[in-house]
């Protein structure tokens, strides 16, 4: 049998707090950092949702340009303002000729405001000029084409 002196028991009881307060520190410091990374994902979604809105403005943009023509596409849209269902965001299109029967620069910008910062993407590309009213109609191959002969 082993009788313990009241000063070994004390010593125990003292690791014992020093083992809680350790534990709780490292718990703290882990939630600290886990309170950090989940803020900075946050933060990096919400830049993926904005960057998304304005990539599919910037789309609807140029495919009006792309459908009804450079030449006539200032007769019938604003070339700079907003749009319905993308609140927040501003565009401005603009065109540069390069001459006649050439192909039009088309430069398309999407902006928008982020906790006081300015926010933008440009595209720019090339539509060449519509060369009448003909009809295109249906673009069909003569012949009808075996896709199996290009499958692997």
């Amino acid at each position: 049998m082993s009788l313990s002196s009241p000063s070994s028991s004390r010593r125990r009881t003292g690791v014992a707090l020093l083992d809680v307060l350790v534990a709780g520190v490292l718990v703290a410091v882990a939630l600290v950092a886990i309170l950090g990374i989940a803020s900075q994902s946050l933060r990096a979604q919400l830049r993926g949702e904005k960057l998304q809105q304005a990539a599919m403005l910037l789309d609807e943009l140029l495919g009006e340009v792309l459908s009804v023509g450079v030449e006539e596409y200032e007769n019938l849209f604003a070339s700079e303002g907003t749009r319905p269902g993308y609140e927040g965001f501003e565009y401005q299109v603009g065109f540069e000729e390069a001459g006649t029967g050439r192909a039009y620069r088309v430069t398309a910008t999407v902006w928008w405001y982020e906790a006081g910062t300015r926010n933008e993407e440009t595209v720019q590309t090339l539509i060449a000029p519509r060369l009448g009213e003909e009809e295109i109609g249906d673009r069909e191959p003569e012949e009808p084409i075996d896709r199996e002969q290009f499958m692997p």
